[in-house]
């Protein structure tokens, strides 16, 4: 059941921030565990994206299904950006991956661990 979350969750990541849905919604939806998700996935209200990542990421990273579903959207846009040469896009996550590895990171998880080691090898980052 908690992977049907988790794929769930993986779709619907960005509903909240990139639609007029509410959180509400997918709770009544879709259940507790997943709207939780969708909800820690969810940038904070922020000047900069800089901000919002600060309010966002220490949230999150009380939730570790919610850093699974954070983890894959974060290597779908980093091959997306290599896949298409949006150079641009590219250096934006690698700039953030410094903070984003630092506050989300763990290594308890056998996914996390995979996925942990593809963004570090797509940006040359060392294992703790």
């Amino acid at each position: 059941e908690n992977h049907i979350h988790l794929h769930l969750a993986g779709i619907l990541h960005d509903v909240v921030e990139d639609t007029s849905t509410k959180i509400s919604e997918v709770r009544k939806l879709f259940g507790d565990n997943v709207a939780d998700i969708v909800n820690l996935v969810t940038d904070e209200k922020g000047e900069t994206r800089k901000e919002r990542h600060e309010k966002t990421y220490p949230v999150l990273a009380s939730n570790r299904d919610a850093i699974l579903v954070k983890l894959a959207d974060r290597i779908t846009n980093v091959e997306y950006s290599i896949a298409t040469s949006n150079l641009r896009q590219f250096r934006k996550y690698q700039k953030e991956y410094v903070y984003f590895r630092k506050v989300l990171y763990f290594e308890d998880h056998i996914e996390a661990v995979k996925m942990w080691k593809c963004l570090d090898e797509h940006f040359l980052v060392e294992g703790e």
